[in-house]
């Protein structure tokens, strides 16, 4: 009996997952897709509030955070584990006590369970007590669904997080074979003393002619005084295309950034940016898809998607890609499943950080 209900279970965890990836009706990309920022810098974390997190973390989760030496550091990687939860909780229906995160072996964030696939492949599962004949056709006729921009057969949960400065991001977008993401501040970093023309020196190696041409050609109508600050956002907008693209693929930054190159072709502004392209050791990459905007006045953001149908003209089109959401830690939280017990420790360390 407990082994039937097991199975039963099992099912619905699968049943769940299907019906998120399978969806009746048109969906367009947009619906489909989350673009989600938390500020952490606004967020005072409490003791109540710590608690219950640390019973829905794994424990590895737990032990990397209590690493950080400095709070700002734990608690961007903290938001950053639980919007990865949050996500495969809700595109998946997955309870976050089945839900099991892992690195590979460049340091990027993984889903290894569910193993959806492969539970659906297990014999066993089909001696659950329910009506198999009704449930393959509808999930058949689902995934008959066009796969066009305006209704996709989604089939890839993929994700990717950033902190920087005030912000945590993810991004998750099933419709894309790779995905990436970087936030950045437009300001220099505090720690660099050197003055703006210095600092580019420092990084000479890390962009192409083309693109150092990009970064310090100025607008004819930007005043003088404004001069470093405009070259220090066109530094930052090249680096987070750099960084998103890196992320995606899955390598970090070990290889040599000038092998890509990249073309801007619209001024980064208010509106979302979707024209730029990319090279790849020389070789024009159009399945390569980039979103560029500021989520205030101080920070961009982009993201970097890699489509298996390039010339889709839908790829790009800025109708399909949905504006970034503000979530809370409630959200975050609400509906989570417990791993274990609260960890009165690990919080303690927690509000020991400076």
């Amino acid at each position: 009996m407990v082994k039937k209900d097991r199975r039963k279970k099992t099912f619905k965890i699968i049943r769940s997952f299907l019906d998120a990836l399978f969806p009746l009706g048109k969906k367009t990309v947009s619906e489909m897709s989350v673009r989600w920022s938390f500020k952490a810098n606004q967020w005072e974390p409490t003791r109540s509030q710590l608690l219950q997190i640390s019973s829905i973390i794994q424990p590895e989760e737990k032990a990397r955070i209590a690493r950080f030496h400095f709070i700002s550091d734990a608690k961007s990687s903290l938001i950053g584990r639980l919007l990865i939860r949050k996500l495969v909780n809700v595109k998946t229906g997955a309870p976050n006590d089945v839900i099991k995160l892992a690195r590979d072996e460049h340091n990027k964030p993984i889903l290894i369970s569910p193993k959806f696939n492969e539970l659906l492949e297990k014999p066993e599962n089909n001696e659950v007590e329910i009506n198999h004949a009704q449930e393959n056709e509808e999930v058949e006729n689902k995934d008959k669904q066009d796969s066009s921009c305006d209704s996709p057969a989604i089939k890839n949960l993929n994700f990717n997080v950033s902190h920087q400065g005030k912000f945590v991001v993810l991004v998750s977008e099933p419709s894309a074979v790779q995905v990436g993401i970087d936030v950045m501040n437009v300001e220099k970093p505090g720690r660099i003393t050197e003055s703006v023309d210095d600092y580019f020196r420092l990084m000479n190696r890390q962009f192409t002619e083309n693109e150092w041409e990009q970064i310090k050609t100025l607008d004819g109508s930007v005043p003088h005084y404004f001069h470093n600050k405009a070259k220090l956002t066109n530094f930052t907008r090249f680096w987070c295309l750099k960084e998103s693209y890196v992320k995606a693929v899955g390598v970090g930054i070990v290889i040599d950034l000038r092998s890509i190159d990249f073309t801007t072709k619209s001024e980064l502004g208010s509106d979302l940016v979707t024209d730029t392209t990319i090279k790849v050791n020389g070789v024009p990459s159009p399945e390569w898809k980039f979103e560029e905007r500021f989520l205030d006045d101080l920070h961009i953001v982009t993201v970097a998607k890699c489509y298996a149908l390039p010339d889709n003209e839908n790829n790009g089109d800025p109708s399909c890609v949905p504006d970034f959401e503000n979530v809370t830690l409630d959200f975050l939280t609400e509906g989570m499943t417990t791993l274990g017990d609260e960890d009165q420790d690990w919080v303690d360390e927690f509000l020991k950080k400076k």
